[in-house]
């Protein structure tokens, strides 16, 4: 399911960050301009969180599941930093599902979507860096 979701992330997160406001014929001003290079920059970081938290949440589901001499411990911060990510990024991945299905994500959902990519990021990037952090950790026949 993720594989097919990464594949949908340009024009679902494009339809999903379209929310700025649109430049409209001749009357386009200065401000409507700016919005829509922001609303850019924001589908463009939009995408970068979403194919982040995909890619951490493959290495952690390949580091419990490959690894048979995994440690206890280790076990517990997988499946901890694999569920912050969950949490966090919800709303992101359940947009992009919608937009997957061929759905048009509503406007509360869009809105959750552009509030949650602080912390989806941030639940991301401390899983990749518990990851780097404790490749000793990970196994227990690792010295």
């Amino acid at each position: 399911m993720k594989r097919s979701l990464l594949r949908s992330v340009p024009v679902g997160l494009g339809l999903i960050f379209g929310m700025a406001a649109c430049a409209s014929g001749p009357g386009t001003t200065a401000a409507s301009a700016n919005a829509n290079a922001g609303d850019g920059r924001l589908h463009a970081r939009g995408e970068a969180v979403f194919r982040l938290q995909n890619a951490v949440l493959d290495e952690l589901i390949g580091a419990s599941e490959l690894d048979a001499t995994l440690t206890e411990a280790a076990a517990q911060g997988l499946a901890a930093a694999e569920a912050r990510i969950v949490d966090s990024c919800r709303d992101i991945n359940e947009a992009a599902s919608v937009r997957a299905s061929g759905g048009e994500p509503g406007l509360l959902l869009k809105l959750r979507v552009l509030d949650s990519l602080a912390s989806c990021e941030r639940a991301a990037l401390a899983a990749r860096a518990y990851l780097d952090a404790n490749p000793s950790n990970l196994s227990a026949s690792t010295p």
